[in-house]
């Protein structure tokens, strides 16, 4: 049955609609405290399908987690049960977040795989002194130690090396000079305390060092392999995809769990040591790696990825975040993605802090380099307030993640939902606002929702309504061609050019940025902005790394990446680029693509000796017989318009309206949405000629109708205009 058939329409198939999480099946028994009845788990089944739930994200229950008999014969008593209801299955692979020690099994069991970090202690001196430093209690071993009087411009020629007067003890004794010195003590760590894994609401515990491959491997050893042996091959079968939850780096301060939900959570490592170093990523072997890598000898450089300004820093900085991004990548989501694919079940999940880049980099290295090893990637989004999304930077999560799905081909993107910043603040969304959520989402790019949303204040007929509506717009979303002009590149290697760790622990998310450099911050904000501007002038886009123009085809106008064809590429402010992308773009415009800037322009290459070819490069571009423009944003959507034209043009300006347009079924469709809860009357002329049938998600209802459209869209309400008969 074709999807645009008018009863698929209004009771779409489980396969569109959202999936519940449900962390352990015990809890649905009529009796969880003995672990007894199994009749519970039938009812609450059952409530599900009545309020329209496609399925259940499931893992088996948290008391003895993955070590109980019984906790095992419930997992199947209830996935069975499920699968006979019609459910889609998934599994969720940790007890609570973040993804990778089992509950604890491969720390405790492993000590050794516990997370680790390279800490600096910078320490202003004015000399003559006598000088000591003691190893800190916090640190397991000593790694390299040096001077300067340059303060932040210093470079590895004005550093004075310290480390033959460290001791056997780790302590390092110096007569200090005459002069303003800095001291660098570097050590290595294990890292615990301010961390996101003693700073998560499920439970205080260490995590796994994601870039020692061993780690990885045990995880799956201990969760994966057991879910397959404990899983009858009837229900294994069933299977979707498997979820896991927010792993990361664990080097970056994260800020405090507030104290009336502190108490609540249970403490399985106490937090014992109170110094907060600026840290960055480690594992034992990471100076052979990085000269297997890059060349050189890291040592020397170390105080630079914590301190100095220079250009010789940004070099250094981006050789090391190019090692660890692919050493995390490796050892933990090619890992799991293999077994994955080995065992006919495909790698879902998502990461911490997809919204912004900043964040990118001090928790993962680089987003797109992790997401494109998942099969079915996703998000999460804890905020059910439409319009602040839009005006913050949450809806950046799903247009990153989603551009990077749409760079590797993957069908389905989804999101981990709910209004938790609302409960934090003892609120409770509307359903209204539930589904304005949902099209915020969807027409940036996701198509699956896995609910964390509780729905006893609503009520079930409120809960049946969402899951209709949410079906309703997957059915559309999913499968098919995203059709899209424009593409702003990823510039992630700006800010791994200037990125250094803060020591400070912030209060909340949002003062993270308030610790930031002024060129990362500048490239963080000016990022977003680019992005959303260009959405509140309805231009539809993709975000793409420069992995993707590299290796991308470049042909009849555009770069062929994928389904994707972007005959426009836009440069928000950065600071590096590499050789190689400038003179990809360079063959973008050969092949008659579209190239703007919203200055600056890069300043730098990846490396010293790439620079001048860099620059000479894009002043080609970008210089007056160039084919290359820089613009102000604000002249960029017209600029669009006038180069390529519009695909969706309003005769009045809205900025909430925005839209995303698909192929499916060889028909062209537009999802179109009003982000405000007030009612909107639009205009648009579409690329598409018509006629056109309207589909509208919250009734269900289909209308035919032609050009000009003349829209009526109730507030916070998305509507299919279906191309063609």
């Amino acid at each position: 049955m074709s999807v645009f058939d008018r009863d698929a329409f209004a009771n779409p198939s489980n396969e569109f609609r959202p999936l519940q999480i449900v962390h352990g099946l015990d809890r649905m028994l009529s009796d969880p405290e003995h672990l007894a009845g199994e009749e519970g788990i039938d009812q609450r089944l059952e409530q599900l399908v009545r309020a329209g739930t496609g399925g259940i994200v499931a893992n088996v229950g948290f008391k003895e987690y993955l070590v109980s008999p019984r906790q095992w014969q419930i997992f199947r008593y209830g996935m069975q049960k499920a699968d006979e209801l019609g459910l889609v299955l998934w599994l969720y692979d940790e007890k609570g977040y973040p993804s990778g020690t089992a509950g604890g099994i491969v720390t405790r069991s492993h000590p050794e795989y516990v997370a680790l970090g390279l800490a600096c202690y910078a320490i202003e001196v004015e000399g003559p002194a006598d000088f000591r430093f003691e190893l800190p209690a916090s640190c397991r071993r000593f790694v390299w130690a040096g001077a300067t009087t340059e303060g932040n411009r210093a470079t590895i020629d004005s550093v004075l090396a310290l480390s033959p007067m460290v001791n056997e003890w780790g302590a390092l004794d110096w007569k200090v000079p005459a002069g303003s010195w800095t001291i660098f003590y570097v050590a290595d760590r294990h890292m615990y305390e301010g961390t996101h894994g003693a700073g998560n609401f499920h439970e205080l515990k260490q995590y796994i060092n994601v870039l020692q491959p061993e780690a990885g491997r045990e995880f799956i050893r201990v969760t994966h392999r057991r879910y397959v042996q404990e899983t009858p091959a009837n229900i294994w079968d069933k299977i979707r995809a498997i979820f896991t939850d927010e792993p990361s780096f664990v080097t970056t301060y994260t800020p405090g769990i507030p104290e009336k939900f502190l108490k609540r959570i249970p403490v399985l490592d106490v937090p014992l040591f109170e110094d907060r170093p600026p840290a960055v990523p480690w594992r034992n072997d990471l100076l052979e790696q990085f000269r297997e890598k890059r060349g050189y000898d890291l040592r020397p450089h170390l105080f630079q990825l914590f301190y100095s300004e220079t250009e010789e820093a940004s070099y250094v900085r981006q050789d090391y975040y190019h090692v660890i991004t692919e050493l995390y990548r490796d050892a933990f989501y090619v890992q799991i993605l293999q077994w994955c694919q080995d065992h006919g079940i495909a790698s879902s999940g998502h990461v911490l802090a997809e919204e912004n880049i900043v964040d990118h980099v001090g928790y993962h290295g680089d987003l797109f380099a992790v997401i494109r090893e998942m099969d079915l990637p996703g998000i999460d989004l804890l905020d059910a307030d439409p319009q602040g999304i839009l005006a913050g930077k949450h809806f950046m999560t799903a247009k990153q993640v989603a551009s990077a799905a749409h760079l590797g081909n993957r069908r389905q993107i989804h999101s981990e939902s709910s209004d938790f910043v609302q409960q934090m603040n003892d609120q409770i969304a509307p359903l209204e606002q539930r589904m304005a959520q949902g099209n915020l989402q969807y027409v940036l790019g996701i198509n699956q929702i896995t609910s964390y949303y509780g729905w006893e204040e609503l009520g079930e007929e409120n809960w049946r309504h969402y899951n209709d509506y949410m079906g309703r717009l997957a059915s559309f979303l999913t499968g098919g061609k995203h059709v899209c002009d424009v593409a702003v590149l990823y510039p992630v290697r700006s800010v791994w050019a200037h990125f250094v760790p803060s020591s400070k622990v912030p209060a909340s998310w949002e003062e993270k940025q308030k610790l930031l450099s002024l060129w990362v911050s500048l490239v963080s904000e000016k990022y977003a902005d680019v992005v959303r501007h260009l959405l509140r002038h309805q231009v539809d886009l993709d975000i793409i790394d420069e992995q993707a123009v590299v290796e991308g085809d470049m042909r009849d106008g555009a770069l062929h990446v994928a389904d994707e064809a972007y005959r426009a590429i836009i440069l928000p402010p950065m600071y590096a680029l590499s050789l190689d992308t400038a003179r990809a773009l360079a063959r973008f415009c050969e092949a008659g693509g579209t190239l703007l800037s919203v200055g600056p322009l890069p300043e730098i290459a990846e490396a010293a000796d790439n620079t001048p070819a860099l620059k000479e490069t894009l002043s080609g571009l970008f210089g007056n017989a160039g084919p290359a423009r820089i613009l102000r944003l604000e002249e960029m959507p017209e600029a669009l318009g006038a180069s390529l034209g519009a695909d969706l043009a309003l005769t009045e300006g809205n900025a909430d309206i925005l839209y995303t347009h698909r192929q499916l079924e060889g028909r062209d469709l537009y999802f179109i949405i009003n982000n405000n809860p007030d009612a909107a009357r639009i205009a648009p002329t579409l690329r598409v000629p018509g006629p056109y049938t309207l589909y509208r998600p919250l009734t269900g209802a289909v209308i035919e109708t032609s050009a000009p459209l003349d829209l009526e869209l109730a507030g916070y309400e998305g509507i299919f205009v279906v191309c063609g008969a």
